[in-house]
Formats: structure tokens, C-alpha cells, sequence
């Protein structure tokens, strides 16, 4: 029996728990994998994903934002762009305000500041430079 043909390779990436992965048959995978897979593994699934996805405080565990804007020689913007919003998205924002006022308040070296560009938003504007970005999005 070979395993479904969209599984990972990678050992330690994340599986999707709507998906019921298992080595089968396609015969079975169609008619049986209730059978062969009770309930609470679905649910068991969902909840480990979640889980592997945040760390042991509640927050997001891998977050890579989308740019860093170094304006001069004291200013960092870290930038989070969305196209399509998900649930966690709001969460990944607030925490990155977090992070910048944290290390903010650390060290004097460098400012770190968040910014949240939304793409409906980003279409409505014709933005001719950086500041004016800033001016726009700047909450």
C-alpha cells in the first residue's frame, strides 16, 4: 500500500488534519477510512496541529514577516502584507506590535515599527513613496 500522493515528504512539516492520511488503497481511501480511522484521531489531529503551530504560550510559533524597510540609520519597518485574511493573522499582527515594543523598550540602538498593509487597502491608494505608506497604514 502506498501512502497518498499528496503527503509530505518533509518528516516535520505540519499535515493537514481534514485530510485522513494512512497507507491504503485509493479503493478504501474512497469507502472505508472511517472505518479504519475512529473519530477522536480526527479531532486528536486537529488539536496537535494547532498546537505545533504555536508555542507553549499561546503564540505563533514560525513567523517570518513579509518585508523590513530600513529607513535610515535608527528606523526598522517591518511590514505584514495581506491579500486574504486568516484567523491567525490578526494574532501574528499583535504580536509583532508586541515584539517591536519589547525590543523597543530593550535597547535604544534601533526603532523597530510594525506596519499592516492590506491589499484592498494598498489598490485604493496610488502611494507615490515610503512616507506616504507609512501616513496610510501607520495605525
Amino acid at each position: 500500500m502506498a501512502l497518498h500522493k499528496d503527503f509530505p515528504r518533509d518528516p516535520y512539516a505540519i499535515l493537514d488534519p481534514n485530510i485522513r492520511w494512512f497507507p491504503a488503497d485509493e479503493v478504501l481511501r474512497e469507502k472505508g477510512f472511517d472505518k479504519l480511522i475512529p473519530p477522536l484521531v480526527a479531532e486528536l489531529r486537529k488539536k496537535v496541529k494547532v498546537w505545533r503551530e504555536k508555542n507553549s504560550e499561546g503564540f505563533i510559533a514560525n513567523y517570518y514577516p513579509d518585508f523590513f524597510v530600513k529607513t535610515d540609520d535608527k528606523a526598522v519597518y517591518i511590514i505584514e502584507t495581506k491579500g486574504r485574511e486568516e484567523e491567525d493573522d490578526k494574532l501574528k499582527f499583535e504580536r509583532l506590535q508586541k515584539w517591536c515594543e519589547d525590543v523597543n523598550f530593550r535597547q535604544s540602538r534601533m526603532v523597530y515599527k510594525s506596519l499592516y498593509i492590506k491589499q484592498g487597502e494598498w489598490k485604493k491608494d496610488r502611494l507615490k513613496n515610503f512616507d506616504e505608506v507609512v501616513r496610510v497604514f501607520s495605525k
